[in-house]
């Protein structure tokens, strides 16, 4: 009976190792910030607790902002998927009567769901799917904060439907229910159009997943105003930085963006304890 009972313990404890050793699966989308790249790259090495793949999903919409992802991924020794522009030009969802207005929450939807279809549904283990201008800022392990979990996100709503926001969410494909069915899209639920991840309503309405949404404080978005004097605040609650807006979809001038990478860098590096 005793030696039945060991074995018990060895193969649970051997269960776990397997299931918590499971390397993780890291999905970006770069669209046109390469330098994003290296940043990610770098605080993910410093601070993530876990074994990871980091891959850039390559989405510029031209060859010459696709070669300056590839020539840095290539730097840094990061796998770099190419996303065939034909995904762009296919007609989006026929329930969406509204493409050009939101185009970018479409374009958003559009490298996931692809990324997810090509290589997330097929993994087993934890993926994660990280905003391009998305920094880890503090050690942390996934695999501890999903435990006990399916999945793990920031809840969204909009007139009453709830779902994940697309810039970070964990994904455990081994334990969640008809992992395959979750839908990152953003077209109309009823007659309430939803951003990009609406449809993930879907999926927490229908399946019994153990969700963890993610606490107050647990990313920073850092919203930045041009000539004022400003400052990155932190607290003890912020685990992930997120740059916010970083390919420019709010079309702000471009020394916007100038002045305010040079001092999200500096927040970066001090992170860091090294030059960026």
């Amino acid at each position: 009976m005793n030696g039945r009972i060991s074995l018990i313990i060895l193969f649970s404890f051997g269960y776990l190792f397997a299931n918590e050793s499971s390397h993780i699966l890291i999905f970006t989308y770069s669209y046109n910030r390469p330098d994003f790249i290296e940043i990610q790259s770098k605080t993910f090495k410093k601070f993530l607790k876990d074994d990871y793949e980091f891959i850039v999903f390559n989405d510029a919409k031209d060859n010459a902002m696709a070669q300056q992802i590839n020539n840095m991924c290539a730097k840094l020794a990061i796998r770099c998927v190419r996303i065939p522009q034909s995904i762009h030009t296919k007609p989006y969802l026929k329930r969406w009567p509204h493409e050009d207005f939101q185009a970018p929450a479409v374009r958003n939807s559009n490298v996931v769901m692809y990324s997810l279809n090509e290589i997330g549904f097929k993994h087993d283990g934890i993926v994660v799917l990280l905003d391009s201008d998305m920094f880890l800022i503090r050690d942390f392990s996934i695999h501890q904060y999903l435990h006990r979990y399916d999945l793990a996100g920031l809840e969204q709503e909009r007139a009453g439907i709830i779902y994940l926001w697309i810039g970070l969410a964990f994904l455990d494909m081994r334990s969640m229910p008809n992992s395959n069915a979750i839908d990152f899209n953003c077209v109309k639920i009823g007659t309430v159009p939803v951003d990009a991840g609406g449809q993930t309503a879907h999926y927490l309405r229908n399946n019994h997943a153990k969700l963890r949404l993610f606490e107050d404080g647990f990313i920073h978005n850092f919203h930045y105003v041009l000539n004022r004097t400003n400052h990155v605040p932190l607290d003890d609650r912020n685990i992930f930085f997120h740059y916010y807006a970083g390919t420019n979809w709010t079309n702000y001038a471009q020394i916007y963006h100038t002045e305010k990478t040079k001092l999200v860098n500096s927040f970066i590096a001090k992170r860091l304890e090294t030059e960026l």
